[in-house]
């Protein structure tokens, strides 16, 4: 047996002895090959962020420190394309291109630690740390988890994807995605340094209460809770599911490609889009709008007629039943009716045979104590008398 994993109470073959099929043991990770894990992925995380954004941050802010200047632009304006001109593929794919070479750092860092996350760290782990009893401490967990990463909300974009993926709550979810950039320190370091003070108290309390309360609304919207959502990347499933050692290189693996494949893709086809004109990205986030408010719909559409197939005949066995216990009723009804009837008809022939043979009877058992009472005169047997007490 692997020397890194433990067989659970339980699963031995015992039960074999008492008839019973032999449970096969499923493979726990010990506290130890755990423990490991957990110092591998922290190793990852700071050498991640430390080279993604804590050395380049602390290099600009050595800079900020000694000019109190901030030297930096606009970045709707870089890849040498002024910013009135009009939607082309050439300003589009310059932008896409000027923005590549700006986060490619941080999207390859953050890819990789969510990677990690899914390869190294169990699900269950993850969502006992990120739920809470309120939806807004789940929240709160999220922007605190959230401030050693300073990452854009495209960088962050992976972690949040991975987090929800492995049991998170939506509102915790929300949370550490809007805290990377709103809370970032290092930004408000650099406020400090070459703003007003008001500037720094203005982003600071705007930013902690978007991030508090906004995934509160959108968790109530969503019907999501604090203790996860339903499906399969709930904490049941997270719980339920086996984590293995020896799969933590292909989960990696797969991890890496899902998020490549998937949100790349996704970040190029924006980036392009938002670099060709600022209309044209607003159309197209309209269309995805459109389209996923389309599947809702239409999904909403499959579950009424779902319903109506399911509902018609029971309310048709329903008006059935419903009849048949009116007749069953009425039947009674007219039994007790019956019943009733007999008890009267019962009753008048008691009267009527009390009323016949009650004088008759009375008339021979005086006749038949005459008698005897002339029967012993005749014979001559005194009456017994009475003794007196």
């Amino acid at each position: 047996m692997d020397p890194t994993v433990r067989p659970p109470l339980g699963t031995s073959s015992f039960g074999a002895g008492l008839g019973g099929p032999a449970e096969p043991a499923r493979p726990v990770p010990s506290r130890a090959a755990l423990a490991a894990f957990g110092a591998l992925f922290a190793a990852v995380v700071v050498a991640g962020v430390t080279w993604a954004k804590w050395y380049p941050y602390a290099g600009k802010l050595g800079k900020l420190w000694d000019t109190r200047t901030w030297a930096g632009s606009s970045i709707l304006g870089t890849g040498g394309v002024p910013a009135k001109s009009g939607p082309s593929w050439h300003s589009a794919w310059s932008f896409a291109v000027s923005y590549g070479e700006d986060i490619w750092v941080a999207l390859v860092a953050a890819i990789v630690i969510a990677a990690a996350m899914e390869a190294l760290i169990p699900r269950r782990r993850v969502a006992r740390l990120f739920t809470r009893r309120s939806t807004f401490g789940g929240t709160l967990i999220g922007g605190l988890v959230a401030l050693p990463g300073m990452m854009c909300t495209c960088c962050s974009a992976p972690l949040t994807v991975t987090l929800k993926r492995n049991g998170a709550p939506t509102a915790s979810a929300l949370g550490f995605w809007l805290g990377n950039p709103v809370l970032n320190p290092a930004v408000l370091a650099f406020l400090a340094l070459v703003a007003p003070w008001q500037w720094v108290v203005t982003r600071a309390v705007v930013g902690a209460g978007l991030v508090l309360l906004a995934p509160l609304l959108v968790a109530r919207l969503a019907g999501g809770s604090t203790r996860g959502d339903s499906g399969s990347s709930g904490p049941r499933a997270a719980v339920s599911e086996l984590f293995e050692v020896r799969g933590a290189p292909w989960r990696f693996a797969k991890a890496v490609g899902r998020l490549g494949i998937t949100l790349v893709p996704e970040y190029f086809a924006v980036v392009l889009l938002i670099g060709a004109d600022a209309v044209l990205a607003a159309a197209a986030a309209l269309a995805v709008v459109a389209a996923r408010l389309g599947r809702r719909a239409s999904q909403l559409q499959q579950l009424a007629q779902q319903l109506h197939q399911e509902l018609v005949p029971l309310a048709r066995q329903a008006r059935l039943a419903a009849d048949q216990a009116a007749t069953e009723m009425t039947r009674v009804g007219d039994v007790l009716g019956s019943a009733e009837a007999v008890s009267a008809t019962v009753d008048s022939a008691s009267r009527l045979a009390y009323r016949a043979f009650s004088n008759p009877v009375v008339k021979v058992v005086a006749y038949g104590s005459g008698v005897r009472g002339a029967l012993r005169r005749l014979f001559g047997r005194p009456r017994p008398e009475a003794t007196p007490r």
